[in-house]
């Protein structure tokens, strides 16, 4: 007897203990999740509704799980060029939300509006989606590429392989492997760059991954041959750049061949790996009407809003750098270049200057690991 009330003692010290931690934790938990985002114009034809429609892709590629239906809830506008995101009622999880608490505390430090302490909507994005590590950890890529291959149950044996010159990526041969899936979430794919003139030689020195995550979003990450994640790929071996580039050609689905021509012995054929991909696809498909996440299906259109906030803000116009306040005799004095990359929707950048013209500070590239002067 005395033994069991010892017990019952015992546990009743631990729940009571748990109760204190778990009320301690909560009592920790970030109140709100708050930022005021600046807008600047970047051309004639942007709107209010083009950059709530962007900030509905950066978020979705950053693991949220905002609709097209309710993205709305998050986003006010304070003022006509002063928008407020809120995400206080979009995260549930502790540890997100603390890690979001972090970020948005992070950037907030680097305003200059003591009015509203907000930050210019494209470096918001360029600080989260754009910034490798940020974009690691909110989206909960392993650090490790071990852990990535064992949830998805992946081997060493390499189904399919682009040959060298044929890949819109690497400089080599690449080779990739896939997880078997039934569901969208249990999808994973690895891709091995290297160097050698023919596979026997080959030699793997990166490895790029991606998978689905539970709205629907694929996630990138790039390992070295260590198995530890990097902010981008190798520029000497693959044109990849950073994860948030992958987004580029993949949107938000399993990226079909564009350049690769030729079956490579021991591999699986080109017919039956373009056959699997399609059928992903439709499994992709089925999986975002299913969850209410069909605004991603061919929206080619809507993802380009995503880019065109990062884009615009890494390389402003005259008209974004008159919004910010930059004077008109540095404006014209600015050796600007064009930009035909958005012609597809009626978007011709014929002035365009990285931002480092007017902010010395600015060393920073949206697609690759670095720039350079």
């Amino acid at each position: 007897m005395k033994g069991f009330v010892i017990s019952v003692l015992l546990v009743l010290s631990f729940l009571l203990q748990y109760c204190h931690d778990a009320s301690s934790s909560i009592d920790k938990m970030p109140s709100n999740l708050i930022i005021n985002l600046k807008w600047h114009p970047a051309y004639p034809q942007e709107s209010q509704a083009d950059v709530e429609t962007g900030l509905l892709w950066v978020l979705a590629y950053l693991g949220e799980s905002i609709t097209e239906k309710d993205y709305l809830d998050y986003m006010t506008w304070i003022e006509p060029n002063l928008l407020q995101l809120d995400l206080t009622d979009l995260i549930d999880d502790p540890q997100k939300r603390l890690l979001w608490k972090e970020v948005l505390t992070e950037i907030k430090l680097e305003s200059d509006d003591p009015k509203h302490h907000s930050v210019d909507v494209g470096k918001f994005v360029f600080e989260t989606f754009n910034e490798s590590d940020t974009y690691y950890q909110l989206t909960g890529m392993p650090t490790d590429l071990n852990a990535f291959k064992s949830f998805y149950d992946l081997d060493d044996e390499y189904r399919f392989s682009v040959a060298k010159g044929e890949s819109c990526v690497a400089f080599g041969f690449r080779m990739i492997g896939c997880s078997q899936a039934n569901e969208l979430t249990e999808l994973g794919y690895i891709a091995q760059e290297g160097t050698g003139s023919s596979i026997s030689d080959f030699t793997a020195e990166e490895f790029e991954v991606f998978d689905f995550m539970e709205n629907g979003q694929p996630r990138f990450g790039i390992y070295n041959t260590e198995g530890n994640l990097m902010t981008g790929a190798n520029p000497e071996v693959t044109i990849a750049g950073k994860p948030a580039k992958c987004m580029w050609c993949h949107t938000s689905q399993v990226q079909p061949l564009i350049f690769a021509a030729t079956n490579i012995d021991g591999f699986e054929t080109m017919d039956s790996f373009s056959t699997r991909i399609h059928e992903q696809n439709v499994m992709r498909r089925r999986y975002l009407r299913k969850h209410n996440y069909d605004f991603a299906i061919d929206s080619l259109r809507q993802h380009s809003l995503a880019e065109l906030l990062y884009f615009t803000y890494e390389y402003p116009t005259p008209q974004r750098l008159a919004s910010e306040g930059i004077e008109s005799d540095k404006i014209m004095s600015l050796d600007y270049h064009d930009n035909i990359e958005y012609r597809f929707f009626g978007l011709e950048f014929d002035s365009m200057v990285h931002r480092y013209a007017v902010d010395p500070t600015f060393k920073k590239s949206s697609r690759e690991t670095y720039w350079e002067e």
